[in-house]
């Protein structure tokens, strides 16, 4: 009892230095991807829910087609900027949000407020903050994993849709059943309560962003690319809102119809190397939907959109454009 206590308080300890190691000088992003994309950008905030607000990077043309564009864990709206840049060029009227929980966004609690209900209905707020009744959505990793839950459930929201590494949620099969080792060890260490978010920020993130290059080609989250992240993450209350959205993905499951078919045109884009979601899903989502592709990318992972962004931007604007 006593060498457990010993350790707890030896973890505690080091993990309130690793937490004094964990912030960083406030970097506008806005102003960065202004400079190195050439686009006019303006940045707002969105109401979706009471007291919840979403922060909004928006660009091109304001009469032009409206398009969301959704990231997941563990990024933020400059995860898109060059896509935004790309679309708003292209003529269109580009919204990329701080999905709730995650940067300068609202991060409401309990675990209950991250819900797939939530978080489908912010989507539909920040479309009808833009004045419209739909969307083109482009969205990635947990953005794809809404963008599936609305093409199933609010359908007439979507014109059309580009999900990246992300199959539809019929056609994942568990990594133990599929004969593959469990390499997602931390979907599992963040259901433990406080721990995850005390661990997170030490030695500078180490953790975290140990993760990321060695999922990731080399040099795609050197620096300055890597402290961009680390400034959304060590914004208050941020790592552990990032982290309930995968406390409320195990906790509140929705049930699927097995019949259930996505009809909204879907571009299904995978990068082969994805070591944390499987790239053989891409394909059998085509037997869950009436108008989907699939289209892979060997030479990338995970981070298909920071290590192909000018590819992934055309196959983006080739769907989003098509009659």
């Amino acid at each position: 009892m006593k060498l457990a206590l010993g350790a707890l308080v030896l973890i505690v300890a080091v993990v309130a230095v690793g937490v004094q190691m964990g912030h960083h000088e406030p970097i506008d992003l806005v102003a960065v991807a202004r400079s190195e994309d050439g686009v006019a950008l303006a940045e707002r905030f969105v109401e979706t829910a009471p007291g919840v607000r979403l922060h909004v990077v928006e660009a091109g043309p304001p009469d032009g087609p409206l398009v969301l564009l959704l990231h997941g864990f563990p990024e933020m709206w400059w995860t898109w900027h060059a896509h935004v840049a790309s679309l708003a060029h292209a003529g269109f009227r580009v919204l990329a949000p701080d999905l709730r929980g995650f940067d300068a966004s609202d991060k409401p609690g309990p675990v209950e407020a991250y819900r797939s209900e939530a978080l489908r209905a912010d989507v539909v707020a920040l479309i009808e903050s833009a004045g419209e009744r739909d969307a083109l959505v482009a969205a990635h990793d947990f953005g794809a994993i809404v963008a599936w839950d609305l093409a199933l459930h609010e359908p007439e929201r979507l014109r059309r849709m580009v999900v990246f590494n992300v199959g539809h949620p019929l056609a994942w099969i568990p990594p133990e059943e599929r004969g593959e080792e469990q390499v997602n060890w931390f979907r599992v260490f963040f259901q433990i309560p406080v721990l995850p978010e005390l661990v997170g920020p030490f030695g500078d993130w180490w953790l975290m962003a140990k993760n990321l290059r060695d999922s990731s080609r080399p040099g795609t989250f050197d620096e300055p690319v890597m402290s961009y992240y680390k400034q959304a993450w060590a914004r208050p209350g941020a790592f552990g809102a990032m982290i309930d959205w995968y406390r409320a993905a195990y906790r509140y499951r929705d049930e699927i119809d097995p019949d259930a078919k996505v009809d909204v045109p879907t571009r299904i884009v995978f990068g082969m190397k994805d070591v944390f979601n499987d790239p053989g899903s891409g394909p059998r989502s085509l037997a869950h939907c009436t108008r989907c592709e699939f289209v892979p990318f060997e030479g990338a992972g995970h981070w298909l959109l920071n290590e192909e962004p000018e590819a992934t931007a055309r196959l983006i604007l080739e769907h989003f454009t098509a009659p």
